[in-house]
């Protein structure tokens, strides 16, 4: 086996850890002379690989120097780095650090962050389409691309946009939500309706997420599903006025003013400003329920 540049022999133990040994060194024989600090010198080896990232495609990486922990356990410099953050994280920022585009592609999207903070949406889906061509397998800045788009007017690149981080990451909540959001805009009930319900369904416990849902089945006339997405909504995030609203306009809507009553209530109590429309509402879920003078008190509102 080829010896490293201290003069000792690199090899891989049995259990997969580098382990270093001094030429004709064995049982009982001296190891390599420790350095004047008393630390011993540590050994690199060099080597060419191809590592599949996460979710990115193959990435050819240049020959690096291969850091081999020396033998006291000290840590310094770019082999220390690496040990203390250990070997999953550790070859992730070596890929991320000897790979230009990732590089190019993270400065990008800092300039197109800032264009999005100050609503300059043409330059911002500008950098962000830049950022992509170097980079492309990036779901979030693919939704961040479509969101530039969807604000400047372009529905279709949007739609594009949205789809294109779903086929990188199928199961991506925040896709499917986006994707509904624009083809619901498009005028694409139906397809809107699917997307949401893939949304909802992928982040079970986030309460916009059931609105959303709530709001497309509506739209639907689908009012007994929308009022059950209400009503998760509401358990999920029990303070939530637009919720409670939303199912008292629904349950009303059902013919059901006792339980629509009761949504209003919850909503008024977190928030008695409301406006008149929303008495009015109140008052004719008040009334169906027979209570009159509740009724009463709402239309004076």
């Amino acid at each position: 086996m080829p010896g490293g540049p201290c003069g000792r022999t690199c090899g891989i133990r049995g259990d997969g850890a580098p382990s270093l040994s001094s030429p004709g060194s064995g049982p009982g024989q001296a190891e390599a002379a420790p350095r004047a600090d008393g630390s011993r010198q540590g050994c690199t080896r060099r080597r060419d690989r191809v590592v599949r990232t996460r979710r990115g495609p193959m990435v050819s990486l240049p020959s690096v120097p291969w850091p081999v922990r020396p033998r006291d356990g000290s840590r310094h410099g770019w082999a220390g780095r690496f040990f203390r953050m250990g070997a999953s994280t550790g070859m992730r920022w070596i890929i991320e650090k000897v790979t230009p585009a990732r590089r190019r592609a993270r400065e990008l999207i800092r300039e197109a962050n800032a264009a999005r903070d100050r609503r300059d949406w043409p330059a911002a889906r500008e950098a962000y389409g830049r950022a992509l061509q170097e980079y492309p397998p990036m779901p979030p800045i693919w939704v961040q691309y479509g969101h530039a788009a969807k604000e400047a007017g372009d529905l279709p690149a949007a739609e594009g946009a949205y789809r294109r981080a779903l086929d990188l990451r199928p199961g991506f909540a925040e896709g499917y939500l986006q994707l509904g959001h624009a083809l619901k805009q498009r005028g694409q009930a139906a397809e809107a309706l699917e997307a949401y319900t893939r949304a909802a369904s992928l982040a079970a416990e986030n309460p916009e997420y059931q609105m959303q849902l709530g709001h497309a089945l509506n739209g639907m006339g689908r009012r007994v599903a929308a009022v059950e997405a209400f009503r998760r909504a509401l358990s999920l995030a029990p303070g939530r006025v637009d919720a409670a609203l939303e199912l008292g306009h629904a349950l009303l809507a059902l013919g059901e003013p006792v339980g629509a009553l009761e949504a209003f209530r919850q909503a008024f109590q977190a928030q008695p400003e409301q406006p008149a429309s929303t008495w009015v509402q109140h008052g004719h879920a008040a009334r169906g329920a027979g209570e009159l003078a509740a009724a009463e008190a709402a239309y004076r509102r």
